[in-house]
C-alpha cells in the first residue's frame, strides 16, 4: 500500500519528466496539449522560459439559457399621458454584451467554450408598440439573447507544487439582434 508521501513524490516525479520533456523540445514552441486541445479555448498549455511550467483554463459548472429576457436594463421605453393611448419604443443602437472573464481566459476564448460567437455589442433597429395603457404607465423594451453562468479553473504546476485556482460564479450576456422582450413596467 502506498502511503500519501510515496504517491505525492511519484506525482512529482511525473511531473518534472513532462516538463523536463517539453523544455527540451524548445521553450515557447513546446504545448503540454495535442493541437486539437491547443486550439480549444477549454484548455491552455504553455512553458514559460526560466522555470517551466504548466497551466491549464477550464470552464465548468456551465449552464446555459436561450431566449433569455435581460430586464436589467432596457433598451428603450415610452410612457402614455391619457388612459386608452398607446406608445412605441423605439431602439437604433447597440446594446453592449456582457463577458464576465477570469484568470487569464480572455472573452473570445470564453465564448468558444460556451458555444457562442463573439462580439462586443449587438445591433438593434426595431420597435415596440404597447397596447391600450392607464395614464402614467410606461412602456419598456428588453433585449433577449443567451445567458450562460460558469466558474474558470486554472491549474498551475511548476517542477515543485501544483495550486488550482477557481473563480467565483460569473455571468455572461449575449443580445440577439432584434430579439426583444416587451412590457409594461
Amino acid at each position: 500500500m502506498q502511503t500519501t508521501r510515496t504517491r505525492r513524490r511519484a506525482k512529482t516525479t511525473r511531473l518534472r519528466a513532462a516538463l523536463a520533456i517539453t523544455a527540451a523540445a524548445g521553450v515557447g514552441a513546446a504545448l503540454l496539449a495535442s493541437p486539437a486541445e491547443a486550439a480549444s479555448a477549454h484548455q491552455r498549455a504553455v512553458v514559460h522560459a526560466g522555470g517551466a511550467s504548466y497551466s491549464k483554463i477550464t470552464v465548468l459548472d456551465k449552464k446555459i439559457t436561450k431566449r433569455y429576457k435581460n430586464l436589467a436594463k432596457p433598451l428603450s421605453s415610452c410612457t402614455v399621458g391619457t388612459t386608452g393611448a398607446h406608445c412605441s419604443a423605439t431602439a437604433n443602437k447597440s446594446y453592449a454584451n456582457t463577458w464576465q472573464t477570469s484568470l487569464g481566459l480572455s472573452a473570445k476564448a470564453l465564448a468558444v467554450t460556451l458555444g457562442l460567437s463573439y462580439s462586443a455589442s449587438t445591433g438593434y433597429s426595431t420597435t415596440c408598440q404597447s397596447p391600450a395603457m392607464k395614464k402614467g404607465q410606461t412602456w419598456r423594451m428588453y433585449p433577449q439573447g443567451t445567458r450562460a453562468t460558469y466558474k474558470i479553473r486554472k491549474l498551475t504546476a511548476t517542477q515543485f507544487r501544483t495550486k488550482t485556482t477557481t473563480s467565483g460564479t460569473l455571468a455572461t450576456f449575449k443580445a440577439d439582434r432584434n430579439s426583444i422582450y416587451c412590457a409594461i413596467r
